[in-house]
């Protein structure tokens, strides 16, 4: 008897309702989400708190280098090279 169901089940991000209706929907909210602090910064304080512009920086940096580095044979062996060590 499970009384908690599989992680999959209960979240799985193909079958959400925003990826099946708008593929690009996903980044777009990660993006509005990250600017939410700053622009309301921008607009009460008229001015953002350098946490906003140091974490924006190093989130966007993330995202494009994991777009970037995913697709590259290097990062694979060593996604499986990390997958066979802690396994």
């Amino acid at each position: 008897m499970e009384l908690v169901p599989p992680s999959e089940q209960v979240f799985d991000v193909q079958s959400t309702r925003i990826s099946r209706i708008w593929p690009g929907g996903i980044p777009l909210v990660f993006l509005a989400l990250l600017m939410a602090g700053p622009i309301y910064d921008r607009l009460t304080r008229k001015r953002m708190h350098p946490a906003y512009v140091w974490g924006g920086v190093t989130s966007f940096l993330f995202l494009i280098l994991s777009v970037i580095l995913g697709a590259t044979s290097f990062w694979h062996n060593v996604a499986n090279w990390l997958m066979r060590s802690l396994a």
